[in-house]
C-alpha cells in the first residue's frame, strides 16, 4: 500500500483540532470522505467486518502515523476497523513544524569554564613551532588575560579556524577518524 499524505494530514490535523480529546472513528471517516467522496454512497450503504477493506488507505494511514509516535490509537478491534485516535505532543511539534519542546529539551549545550578555556589555548601554545621563550611569554601573558577577554579571544579564534573550510574540514575528518 502506498503511503497516502493527503489523508495523513488531514488525520493530524482533525486530531491536533480536537487535542487533547480523541477524535471517533466516523469524524476519521468524514476525513477520508473528504478525500474520496465517490467512495462515501457505497461504504455507507453496505459496511460490515467483511468488507472493512474499504478503509484499507484510512487504517494503513493511522497504522503509519501510530508507528511514528504522531497519534495513539483507541478501540481497534476485529469488531472495530476503524479506531479512535489522539494526536500526541510529538505529532503537533510535527505539525508546528519548529521541533516544538522536544527541540529545546534535546538540545545540548556545552560550556566550557575560564579555565578550560585557557588550558585548551595554552596546549595551542606548546604544541606551537614558536621557541620556548615565546612560548613561556605568551602562556603567562595568557595567564594574566580576565575572563571577558578570553571569551573574546576564544571566539576569534573560532572565527579564523572556520574562515578557512579546508582546515576545518580536515581537523573534523581527523577527530572522526574518517581519511580524505
Amino acid at each position: 500500500m502506498a503511503l497516502n499524505r493527503a489523508l495523513q494530514k488531514i488525520i493530524l490535523e482533525l486530531t491536533a483540532a480536537d487535542h487533547p480529546e480523541l477524535v471517533v472513528d466516523n469524524e476519521l471517516k468524514e476525513a477520508y470522505w473528504s478525500l474520496y467522496p465517490e467512495r462515501r454512497e457505497e461504504d455507507e450503504a453496505s459496511f460490515s467486518v467483511e468488507e472493512y477493506d474499504r478503509f484499507q488507505p484510512l487504517r494503513s494511514s493511522l497504522a503509519y502515523l501510530e508507528g511514528h509516535q504522531l497519534i495513539e490509537l483507541r478501540d481497534w478491534t476485529i469488531g472495530n476497523p476503524i479506531p479512535s485516535a489522539r494526536i500526541t505532543s510529538k505529532g503537533l511539534d510535527f505539525l508546528e513544524n519548529d521541533g516544538g519542546l522536544s527541540a529545546i529539551l534535546n538540545t545540548v549545550t556545552v560550556k566550557f569554564d575560564t579555565e578550560n578555556l585557557r588550558s585548551i589555548i595554552e596546549s595551542g601554545i606548546i604544541k606551537s613551532s614558536l621557541p620556548d621563550e615565546q612560548k613561556n611569554s605568551l602562556k603567562s601573558k595568557l595567564k594574566e588575560l580576565p575572563a571577558s577577554a578570553l571569551e573574546k579571544l576564544t571566539s576569534k579564534m573560532l572565527d579564523e579556524f572556520l574562515s578557512d573550510p579546508t582546515k576545518a574540514i580536515k581537523l573534523i575528518a581527523n577527530a572522526v577518524g574518517f581519511t580524505l
